[in-house]
């Protein structure tokens, strides 16, 4: 028969820690990276490219920055808004120019 102290032996690591929601969210925050940050030209530099490829209606991929993590989306520009810096690609999916990286 099994004792608990048995059950308890071979549990994940953070099953075994009292605060494992702690330990997840050092993890997170170890796994983050700061934003990279652009110059003015860089940033004129996407935007012509924004506008260009949303004018030839041209399928682009998008290197973009949130919540800590850098992400890449292949799409088709929508809808374009400059008013707010706001793009929409063709599945729904919208970024505003700030998070964007690079696009080629």
């Amino acid at each position: 028969m099994k004792t608990k102290r048995d059950y308890v032996k071979w549990q994940p690591f953070n099953a075994v820690v009292p605060g494992e929601y702690m330990v997840n969210e050092v993890l997170k925050e170890k796994n983050m990276i700061e934003m990279p940050i652009l110059s003015e030209d860089q940033f004129n530099i996407l935007q012509d490219k924004i506008v260009k490829a949303w004018r030839r209606k041209e399928v682009i991929f998008l290197t973009y920055y949130k919540s800590g993590k850098v992400f890449k989306k292949k799409g088709q520009i929508k809808i374009f808004r400059p008013e707010n810096h706001k793009i929409v690609l063709n599945d729904g999916f919208y970024l505003y120019f700030e998070q964007i990286i690079d696009i080629f």
